[in-house]
């Protein structure tokens, strides 16, 4: 089996969020016009524990990896 390249790995998260927000920039520019950024920041905030939550049940569901600390791992 082949070790993933550091360098290679490295230039895909690059890009993923060179990507990410420039995609993103357009909608937050309009968005910002349309409410206030204390506003836009705080539904950011609320959300985001629900995405961390879904990112979550996603590494459980698909790499069968459990989120519990035994009390002998402790």
């Amino acid at each position: 089996m082949n070790k993933p390249n550091a360098y290679g790995t490295g230039i895909a998260c690059l890009l993923v969020t060179a990507v990410g927000w420039g995609l993103n920039w357009p909608a937050m520019k309009q968005l910002m016009l349309e409410l206030p950024p204390l506003f836009a920041r705080g539904v950011a905030g609320l959300g985001e524990p629900l995405g961390v939550r879904e990112v979550a049940t996603l590494v459980m569901t698909v790499g069968g990896v459990g989120l519990v600390i035994f009390k002998g791992d402790r």
